[in-house]
């Protein structure tokens, strides 16, 4: 008797399980529920963040900007931009490449750097400059000024000449006074382009009398000695510059322009520009822009691996390449133009 009672309830709780069972929802058993969740990458947060900022920049306007559409990529991909030809930053996107813009070059003439350089601190605000800047960081984007070494040679006298003494103390004062007087913008970073000294533009009285005085003789013609006390004393002043401006910002990237002949052929391209890339390589500056590249963007990379790696360099896009084929490189940033 006692066990047909075991079975009867046996059989009864087995029914209310099934009961139970049939009335109250199970969690599901996903293999994916269980994991623990994945945490963003900083450089993932980063990306996400700035697409974000360019969407919503752009909320409410129907016509769509090329750049806020795409993948955002981790190098530096920048435009150039001269607001005074072209006011609207938004039109110039559009004419560009379908590839995502994070960086803005900021290109303006000899008379406008001047002007905004000069500009009262009180004034800043009401600058042309600061509205340029602020229109493109609004959009997500960081900007840099371009600024030609030449003119900053000349910066702030009445008349300009295309011939540079840069062993004079005066074009020292003037090139730093410059960079102090720019940096006093909210930039992301400065760019130093045109740099080049040549042999006859270097035959100056303070060149001569610098040359003698550590030679100990006569300075009669142009010699590699010459060419190499010119382009230690330009990577002199651009470390100068470079210091001036941290004082301004730390936060301000600083880059210089290399021309191609300086990797394709280091003798000529010393000789010719008085400058040396493995002096300039060795200064430590945040990036370095290759320009024209006519010998083609896989042969200057090739030159350039001479020197060692290519994570601080920036191309120019050529007619020969793309913007998609250049990022693919081991390159740090890249410069394109818009048709």
């Amino acid at each position: 008797m006692w066990g047909t009672v075991r079975f009867d309830l046996t059989i009864a709780t087995v029914l209310l399980v099934i009961l139970v069972h049939g009335c109250v929802p199970t969690t599901p058993t996903s293999p994916y529920s269980r994991r623990t969740p994945r945490v963003p990458t900083l450089v993932e947060d980063q990306k996400t963040d700035l697409l974000i900022k360019e969407m919503r920049a752009h909320e409410g306007d129907a016509t769509p900007v090329l750049h806020q559409q795409k993948p955002v990529v981790a190098k530096s991909v920048a435009l150039i931009w001269s607001p005074e030809k072209t006011p609207a930053l938004k039109d110039l996107l559009l004419r560009s490449s379908t590839v995502t813009i994070n960086t803005i070059l900021l290109e303006l003439s000899d008379k406008q750097l001047k002007k905004s350089a000069q500009t009262a601190s009180n004034a800043l605000l009401n600058d042309p400059l600061f509205g340029w800047i602020d229109s493109a960081q609004k959009m997500g984007f960081r900007v840099f000024l371009i600024t030609p070494f030449r003119f900053a040679t000349g910066y702030a006298e009445t008349s300009f000449t295309k011939e540079v003494d840069i062993f004079d103390p005066a074009v020292k004062k003037r090139l730093l006074s410059f960079y102090r007087d720019i940096v006093r913008y909210p930039l992301n970073g400065v760019y130093v382009n045109d740099i080049s000294y040549g042999i006859k533009e270097g035959m100056t009285p303070y060149a001569i009398a610098t040359y003698q005085d550590l030679f100990s003789e006569r300075l009669q013609t142009a010699s590699l000695r010459f060419a190499g006390l010119r382009s230690r004393h330009i990577t002199k002043l651009l470390n100068e510059i470079w210091a001036e401006i941290q004082l301004g910002s730390s936060e301000i990237e600083f880059g210089i322009s290399v021309p191609e002949i300086l990797l394709m052929d280091p003798t000529k391209g010393l000789i010719e520009t008085s400058l040396d890339y493995l002096e300039l390589k060795e200064a430590q500056f945040d990036f370095y822009v290759v320009g024209s590249m006519e010998s083609g963007a896989q042969r200057v990379s090739e030159s350039l691996l001479k020197y060692g790696k290519l994570e601080k360099v920036w191309f120019y896009r050529t007619r020969k390449e793309t913007i998609i084929s250049l990022l693919e490189m081991p390159i740090q940033g890249v410069i394109g133009t818009a048709p």
